[in-house]
């Protein structure tokens, strides 16, 4: 057996071998949380919801204290880190420093005379999809130890796996620190919508000159109301995502999950605001979102719907929106109604009647609208790097690895 992509230096054939014959498996544990003075701030405890920030862990949400980990498995810097119990099972990361891991994770340490720890770490994240599937449809996934260490790995001589771990490494660096860029862009463009929201910074006309003082603004005096229902019988039935806004059903889940009869649905234009009452992680007070992807399209009437007037910056609003300048002022006429099914409990008469500070020059409202659009062209960009790097190596794990 050999893969597709080879170092030319190399050409002995792989040879399969189970996972509990090549590396030990450690099963982790949960010292007794009624001794507190095993916990503290020496050691990381490592649990599946600290296996979120790529390859390493670096942190964790519990730590323990030294009478603690000497209670615990101990687990050598490089070994694998794979999830073997619960909802998040297959999920794989890489120990930096030594540490102990809670009972849903197994740990695997290589035999160094023979196996790669960073080799073990690409070939489990590889197969980490198809090893999950062994738990089978269950209210708990669970794999046993026993299990998890009859997996199969084809491997080949230890330099070859120093090799291929040398080489991915350098890929998966390239990734972190574009998801690093990526994170600080973001961190950067929302500080400077906390300044410009807050005026603490203020734009400046072509004189010069400072704009007038913002004012407070009803979102009735700023928008009309969309009710236009769907007459034409139109099927691009849109939902609200949080990374891409309002988006075809179709495209989003790859079919439609609305009524039959959708005539009754509100008909939106490129350039409309929908407002979702839906309250979500990330948005307490549900979403606005303009619509951007297509000329036409159609909601729920559960929706409010409406359009800026032409004294007023469509960009500028949508930046606004994104910020959650409204999201202070709908909590307080949502929060005496009760939340049902989900959605906050807030009139149409009341969310018009919210008022917001805002530019009263539309030439102030299109310069910061410039800024903060010229900062998601930055973050697009940077997405797009690392949206293509990982899928170049998702292609070289598959031809680099049997």
């Amino acid at each position: 057996m050999t893969p597709q992509l080879r170092f030319p230096a190399f050409t002995d054939k792989w040879q399969l071998k189970k996972l509990g014959d090549i590396a030990r498996v450690v099963t982790g544990s949960t010292p007794s949380t009624a001794d507190m003075s095993l916990y503290g701030d020496e050691f990381l405890f490592i649990s599946p919801a600290d296996m979120n920030s790529g390859r390493y862990v670096t942190n964790t949400r519990t730590k323990l204290s030294q009478k603690g980990f000497e209670k615990s498995r101990p687990i050598p810097v490089g070994s694998t880190l794979f999830v073997c119990i619960g909802s998040t099972i297959g999920k794989t990361a890489q120990a930096t420093i030594e540490c102990t891991t809670n009972q849903q994770i197994n740990s695997v340490i290589g035999d160094d005379n023979n196996v790669d720890d960073d080799f073990v770490y690409l070939a489990l994240s590889r197969l980490s999809r198809r090893i999950s599937l062994l738990a089978g449809e269950q209210a708990v996934p669970i794999i046993s130890k026993g299990e998890f260490q009859k997996t199969k790995l084809s491997v080949p001589s230890k330099p070859e796996q120093e090799k291929i771990a040398e080489f991915l490494t350098l890929v998966d660096e390239r990734i972190a620190a574009g998801e690093k860029k990526l994170e600080l862009l973001q961190k950067y463009k929302k500080g400077v919508m906390q300044k410009i929201f807050t005026q603490a910074i203020r734009f400046r006309d072509e004189n010069g000159n400072p704009y007038p003082e913002w004012e407070k603004k009803r979102l009735g005096d700023l928008f009309d109301r969309v009710t236009d229902k769907n007459k034409e019988n139109n099927q691009n039935v849109l939902t609200i995502s949080a990374q891409q806004g309002l988006i075809s059903q179709t495209d989003f889940f790859s079919k439609i999950v609305a009524a039959k009869n959708v005539t009754n649905y509100f008909m939106l234009t490129m350039g409309d605001f929908a407002y979702n009452k839906s309250y979500s992680a990330g948005y307490p007070m549900g979403a606005i979102k303009k619509l951007n992807l297509y000329t036409k399209g159609i909601v729920s009437t559960l929706y409010i719907c409406f359009r800026a007037k032409d004294s007023n910056d469509n960009d500028f609003f949508e930046q606004v929106f994104v910020y959650g300048l409204q999201d202070s002022e709908i909590e307080k006429v949502a929060q005496e109604g009760a939340r049902n099914h989900g959605l906050l409990n807030i009139g149409v008469s009341d969310f018009f009647n919210i008022e917001l500070t805002l530019p009263k020059s539309k030439e102030e409202q299109q310069k910061i609208a410039a800024l903060l659009i010229a900062l998601d062209d930055k973050i697009a960009a940077e997405q797009t790097r690392l949206t293509a790097a990982k899928q170049w190596k998702k292609g070289l794990l598959q031809r680099m690895f049997i």
